[in-house]
């Protein structure tokens, strides 16, 4: 008895995450038909399932029912939405940018992972991909701490390799590689946020050194790399 009711438990939690990010995506297509917020979006629970996870969520105070049918967040359920979004939407950039999946298992997969994915390695799956926008689909992914810090370093310590002087040095702040070969080849050779790196040479290709190995690239892949210089 005492091993079967966390088992339980954990499986109603997920269910309750599962609609709470159905409702999120009923606000994001109720706000893409007329670029409006809504304070409510019609949501119907079809499924026991699905009535089980509302249940779920208006029991713990994140979702509430109107008197026409629809459903509002409050502020818990709005913070809580988001969180769910960005780890969804992060999980299948990893999947797809890094092991190269397609098709119908991204979804599957990144249903999985997003539970299993805690804040910090949130954060550092975000900063690995390059703090990208939108997921495979094109649809937004909430920025988190980790962009906002990005986005405030990179005007004032962090530059793309591209731009460093010979003799330079830093650390990896993150990747920004849209292009998954380029990406691939980065993460084959170790090149990872937090590594030392120092700039040797920027002709006829950019050399640098990361530990005790060298590697030489072009302007291309070079650019994809964002190093936060020493001071």
């Amino acid at each position: 008895m005492t091993s079967a009711t966390p088992a339980v438990h954990q499986v109603s939690d997920e269910r309750g995450d599962e609609v709470l990010e159905q409702i999120w995506e009923a606000f994001e297509a109720a706000r893409a038909k007329d670029g409006r917020e809504r304070d409510e979006v019609p949501f119907a629970a079809g499924s026991a399932e699905v009535r089980e996870g509302l249940e779920r969520l208006i029991a713990s105070g994140q979702v509430t029912l109107s008197g026409t049918g629809g459903v509002r967040l409050t502020a818990p359920g709005r913070e809580a939405a988001i969180r769910l979004i960005r780890r969804h939407r992060l999980a299948e950039r990893l999947l797809v940018d890094v092991l190269d999946l397609t098709g119908e298992i991204i979804e599957e997969y990144a249903c999985r992972v997003e539970h299993l994915v805690h804040q910090g390695l949130e954060d550092g799956i975000c900063t690995l991909l390059g703090h990208p926008e939108v997921c495979p689909h094109g649809k937004p992914i909430p920025p988190g701490a980790c962009c906002r810090a990005a986005k405030h370093e990179v005007g004032q310590l962090v530059v793309k390799l591209v731009e460093m002087r010979p003799g330079q040095k830093g650390s990896i702040a993150y990747l920004n590689a849209q292009d998954q070969t380029r990406l691939n080849k980065l993460l084959a050779m170790g090149i990872l946020p937090g590594a030392e790196l120092e700039l040797k040479r920027r002709s006829p290709s950019f050399v640098f050194q990361v530990g005790y190995s060298q590697f030489a690239v072009d302007e291309h892949v070079a650019a994809a790399v964002f190093v936060r210089l020493e001071r």
